[in-house]
């Protein structure tokens, strides 16, 4: 029997299979997001975060703080913006 090269029902040799099916899929790892707790104050408005990387508990921030790779960009009466690694985060009172 000969097998052309673009036959579909082909199967790959086992060396090569074998590398596909080794292969870790290629996601990001996962971030978890700051918690906003509360929001302290009136202006000059001090925010309340938690789950901030290599932090246990609770940390009160100001507007221009950073905390490892969360920078506090803003603050006002119901929400928060974050810088948190490459990105910009808005997170909102509840």
């Amino acid at each position: 029997m000969v097998l052309l090269a673009g036959d579909p029902f082909a199967q790959p040799a086992p060396a090569m299979r074998d590398s596909i099916l080794a292969r870790p899929p290629s996601m990001p790892p996962i971030r978890a997001l700051p918690r906003l707790t509360a929001i302290v104050g009136g202006p000059p408005w001090r925010v309340v975060l938690d789950n901030l990387p290599g932090v246990d508990g609770s940390r009160v921030l100001h507007s221009g703080d950073s905390v490892s790779t969360v920078r506090v960009l803003a603050i006002d009466a119901r929400r928060v913006v974050l810088r948190v690694a490459d990105s910009s985060v808005t997170l909102w009172l509840r």
